[in-house]
């Protein structure tokens, strides 16, 4: 690792936001923390945020992708687990200087980061699929055996690619992800033990493999799931179909990993009067319901939030009729990502008419007139893009 201030430039802006002044003027310089100016850049850098963490101490854990100097076996990309303290300095304690690389294997890719009670580390994802667990200092967890997924290549393939992690628990995982074939896709899940090995116990051989939605679906994206107290879990994905219009379908799977053939249509929850809608995320709400980030592809940079109760029917007492579109003022926002507080506020961020924003909208589906312009606030901060919240 040479430097790690160095090539794209990555702005955490919505770590850093007083509920009533804007900006947490403590955090990096005026609310402001940029890491890797692309002026400064040298070979190795970071690019690409993929997860960012709030620690409850206030401290951040980012993963990214990271750009190696030189190929590692004929690989150019790594990946790394950035920590920040409260005001936005470097944790030097985590890692080596406040960075872990992780070493590259085939196509490493982790596309989730959950951090644990105990206060490990777990990334999950990629097409080759990765599982990689952290002790709380940035160093392997040896006690994890990150290689037993990659092991199994007779049942995991290349051809599956890992979304969402989930953590049951300090000692059991999911792994939510897909599995193309011929131009359809089905929903596939993996449970893992807390050492890493496969939960065989679990579906057939420790995998759940649903069926492969056919017809005239030409693009099949899972793109998230979510955790229930009794263990089930539901999986929402976005597809599209010939006449080029998306919409959305989930899924529930029993937590002995079979199909819950009591939920929609044996197992399967189609949702065709939501048409032109692109899936975002999914988060966890109280009393077993869900919120759905998502797009109308049809009303261009559109975003909305949708409630659903446990069953997956639409929860009608949220917003206007279950849904609420997301506004900065009169303007549209095209949302990136979306998180619940602890006191049940759901933050958004977004581009609204080429300019950054996070909104915040109450847990009855209304923006919160409190925090900015009517819900709203927009950053001027020139040249950098959204990431995560």
């Amino acid at each position: 690792m040479r430097n790690i201030l160095c090539a794209l430039c990555c702005l955490i802006a919505s770590l850093c936001f007083a509920q009533e002044e804007g900006f947490n003027q403590d955090f990096g310089y005026r609310g402001d923390l940029f890491i890797n100016n692309k002026e400064k850049a040298l070979d190795e850098h970071y690019s690409d945020i993929r997860s960012i963490c709030v620690l409850p101490h206030g401290k951040v854990l980012l993963a990214s992708r990271y750009t190696l100097s030189a190929e590692y076996m004929g690989i150019k990309f790594a990946y790394s687990v950035l920590k920040l303290n409260q005001n936005g300095s470097i944790d030097s304690s985590f890692g080596l200087n406040g960075v872990k690389i992780i070493t590259p294997v085939n196509g490493v890719s982790f596309n989730s980061m959950q951090v644990l009670q105990d206060g490990k580390i777990i990334l999950a994802g990629g097409s080759f699929p990765n599982i990689v667990r952290l002790l709380p200092n940035g160093d392997l967890d040896s006690s994890f055996n990150s290689k037993a997924l990659k092991n199994r290549g007779t049942v995991v393939t290349s051809d599956v690619q890992l979304h969402r992690l989930l953590v049951v628990d300090n000692n059991s995982y999911k792994v939510i992800g897909k599995q193309d074939f011929g131009g359809q896709g089905r929903f596939v899940t993996i449970r893992v033990n807390g050492n890493g090995e496969i939960d065989t116990t679990y579906g057939k051989s420790g995998f759940y493999k649903g069926i492969y939605v056919s017809g005239s679906i030409t693009d099949f994206e899972v793109m998230d799931a979510v955790e229930h107290s009794n263990h089930y879990t539901t999986v929402m994905a976005s597809r599209q179909g010939n006449d080029g219009k998306h919409a959305i379908f989930s899924m529930r799977i029993h937590r002995d990993g079979i199909t819950d053939s009591t939920y929609g249509i044996n197992g399967i929850q189609e949702y065709n009067q939501l048409p032109s809608l692109k899936l975002i995320k999914i988060i966890s709400a109280a009393n077993d319901k869900y919120y759905v980030l998502g797009k109308n592809l049809a009303q261009g940079d559109s975003s909305f939030i949708y409630k659903f109760h446990y069953n997956g029917s639409v929860d009608s007492t949220f917003g206007i009729n279950g849904v609420h579109v997301l506004k900065a003022g009169n303007e549209n926002i095209n949302a990136f990502d979306i998180e619940l507080t602890a006191d049940s506020l759901l933050v958004v961020n977004g581009v609204a008419d080429n300019t950054k924003a996070v909104l915040r909208v109450t847990s009855n589906g209304k923006q919160d007139v409190t925090f900015g312009l009517d819900g709203a606030i927009k950053l001027t901060t020139p040249g950098f893009g959204w990431s995560s919240i």
